[in-house]
C-alpha cells in the first residue's frame, strides 16, 4: 500500500498531490497527518495512553529554507496545526526510516499504514517549532469506524 491507496481507502484527499502534500483532509473535518520517526520522540513517565509520542510536525529552520519551494506542503501542514489547534480530530501515520534520509518517495517506503497515531493536543516551542502529542496507536481500520 502507498499513500494514495491509504487515503482513498479512507476518503481523505491530499492537500496538493500526493509528492507535495504531507497533510490529508476527510470532508468530516478529520486531519491525517503523515510523520517521521526520530530518536527521543517517546514520552517516558507519561500519566496516561493519550501521551505516547511527541512529534515534531514543523521545523521553524527547515521551513524558512524551504518555505517557497515546498509551499504547498507547508500550506497544507499549517491548514492541519490550525484546525487541530481548533478542535479538530486528527491522526497520523509514521514512516520509520533507518536513516534520517528523507524526500519523495521516502515516506511511503518506510511508512506503516498498519497503525494510526491520535492526535491530541499541538505544542509550540519559543524556537517556532511545532510538534503534536500523539496518543498510543490503533488499528488503521480504526477510519472505517469514526
Amino acid at each position: 500500500m502507498n499513500i494514495t491507496e491509504f487515503c482513498k481507502r479512507y476518503s481523505f484527499v491530499h492537500y496538493g498531490t500526493p509528492t507535495n502534500s504531507w497533510d490529508s483532509f476527510h470532508s468530516n473535518g478529520l486531519i491525517l497527518m503523515q510523520l517521521w520517526q526520530a530518536p527521543g520522540q517517546r514520552i517516558r513517565n507519561s500519566s496516561g495512553r493519550e501521551k505516547y509520542l511527541r512529534v515534531k510536525c514543523l521545523d521553524q529552520k527547515n521551513y524558512h529554507e524551504k518555505q517557497i519551494e515546498q509551499r504547498v506542503g507547508y500550506n497544507g501542514r499549517f491548514k492541519s496545526i490550525d484546525a487541530l489547534a481548533a478542535g479538530k480530530k486528527g491522526f497520523a501515520l509514521i514512516a520509520s526510516p533507518p536513516t534520517e534520509e528523507h524526500g519523495a518517495g521516502k515516506w511511503s517506503k518506510y511508512a506503516n499504514f498498519d497503525r494510526i497515531y491520535p492526535i491530541t493536543d499541538v505544542e509550540r516551542e519559543v524556537n517556532g517549532d511545532i510538534f503534536v502529542i500523539l496518543a498510543e496507536p490503533l488499528p488503521s481500520s480504526e477510519l472505517g469506524h469514526i
